[in-house]
């Protein structure tokens, strides 16, 4: 083995990865039978955490869903004029106010003082 290789090994020995490692390709060794996916038996024993793919396409969907929901809403808010009121992450930090709610019952507020002057008149 090479010098850097030797260093390596040491490395992942002292930092405990080499160790667990040999320690769960021992029982996997031990298995009888062995797992049919030993990679997922390792990446279980590891502590990483398994999502079934069903559930992973389930939350994929979801989130696809949620961008499709916003593309309409903001055309909705630019069909209603409302193009200074959109927030765009990557350059409005600073002018994100967090509280839709309370920003929704405002606009509603005006709105509703707004049609009620109109209708007076």
């Amino acid at each position: 083995m090479t010098e850097k290789e030797v260093e390596y090994i040491d490395y992942l020995t002292e930092k405990g990865i080499l160790p667990k490692l040999l320690e769960i390709l021992k029982q996997l060794a031990a298995m009888d039978p062995p797992p049919a996916d030993p990679l997922m038996y390792i990446l279980h024993a590891l502590g990483c955490p398994l999502i079934p793919q069903a559930q992973m396409k389930a939350l994929e969907r979801k989130v696809s869903r949620a961008h499709d929901e916003l593309r309409h809403l903001r055309r909705l808010l630019i069909d209603l004029d409302g193009e200074d009121q959109l927030y765009d992450s990557s350059s409005d930090d600073d002018e994100y106010v967090g509280d839709v709610e309370a920003a929704h019952s405002d606009s509603y507020d005006e709105y509703t003082d707004e049609a009620a002057a109109h209708t007076e008149d």
